[in-house]
């Protein structure tokens, strides 16, 4: 019984450290993605990351092979896809009132594809390709 409440305990407080990680550095990466022009929109954006990255880990943990892997948003991932933001949101052609659905449509397209790329990847075993020694 004590081994199993152990057990408990320490499940849930690493749920709780991870999640709070988790929580901060998305909206952090967030802040990095809606600057400068897009600045009035980051209180969405944050939102949206956040729904984001709790499907990212929902769809992780009952898909991952290795049985306690983690799946968070990645900082270089957020620099990329910041940078295209801020060059779409810089460009004087978009309508003030087409920005955000703009900036969110580029940032989902982004995920889309990235995701497809790693399904795939995993679909056809390429992970053999990349061995950590």
């Amino acid at each position: 019984m004590f081994l199993l409440v152990a057990k408990i305990f320490q499940l849930s407080i690493g749920g709780i450290v991870i999640g709070a990680m988790a929580v901060t550095l998305t909206i952090s990466f967030a802040a990095l993605i809606y600057t400068g022009p897009l600045a009035p929109y980051l209180g969405n954006g944050a939102n949206f990351a956040l729904l984001g990255a709790g499907l990212m880990a929902a769809i992780g943990a009952f898909t991952y092979s290795i049985e306690g892997s983690i799946a968070n948003p990645q900082d270089a991932t957020a620099v990329v896809l910041g940078a295209a933001a801020v060059g779409i949101a810089s460009t004087s052609t978009l309508a003030p009132d087409a920005l955000f659905p703009t900036v969110l449509a580029l940032l989902v397209a982004g995920c889309l594809v990235a995701g497809g790329v790693v399904f795939l990847a995993g679909l056809l075993h390429l992970g053999s390709l990349v061995r950590y020694t």
